[in-house]
């Protein structure tokens, strides 16, 4: 199974991880695979404006693409947790998760 984890801590890097991670699945023919993609630090306050990457979050979460933001950052930018769009989840550390995730075997990218 292929196992990719995208890294986006700046927000201005968002828009190019989701157009990555649609390149790739664009290119994985039969082989099954895991991708998440997790939103740490600044990259948090793309929930701020989140309206011009609605269409391509949605394709990517219909095809199975798991999204995650670390719930830190949003105390320390002051930013409210209920913006972030489902189904999308909150993790309590992105770092410990960036961690686990390598640990299992997960390809680490940051786009």
């Amino acid at each position: 199974m292929l196992k990719v984890l995208f890294h986006v801590p700046d927000s201005s890097r968002f828009n190019a991880c989701l157009r990555q991670v649609n390149n790739l699945l664009a290119n994985i023919s039969e082989e099954p695979y895991e991708i998440r993609v997790l939103i740490n630090f600044e990259g948090i306050k793309v929930v701020e404006n989140f309206e011009p990457y609605m269409d391509m979050f949605n394709n990517l979460t219909e095809r199975g693409v798991k999204f995650y933001f670390c719930q830190n950052p949003f105390k320390t930018f002051n930013i409210s947790t209920d913006l972030v769009p489902p189904p999308a989840e909150i993790i309590s550390s992105g770092i410990r998760a960036l961690v686990d995730w390598q640990k299992e075997g997960f390809i680490y990218i940051r786009p």
